[in-house]
């Protein structure tokens, strides 16, 4: 997930900012999911402000919300 990806640079907080390793396809696969799937929940999560992203650049920018997406929560 990506609060995986941030821990593991070291990156999990608000402002914290790492690059996806894995292209869509290869994340999909890893997922279990297609491509299309992860494009639109990077998508969703840009749109509720949960994170920014630029290529394969990610900035977390609310914390809280990714972790209670990654649990399958909705963002109050």
């Amino acid at each position: 997930t990506l609060v995986e990806f941030a821990e593991a640079a070291g990156q999990a907080r608000d402002g914290g900012a790492f690059n996806l390793l894995l292209p869509q396809e290869d994340l999909a696969g890893e997922l279990a999911t297609t491509r299309e799937s992860i494009a639109r929940a990077l998508a969703r999560l840009r749109r509720e402000g949960t994170i920014a992203q630029q290529g394969r650049r990610v900035r977390v920018l609310d914390i809280a919300a990714l972790v209670n997406t990654a649990r399958g929560e909705k963002k109050p």
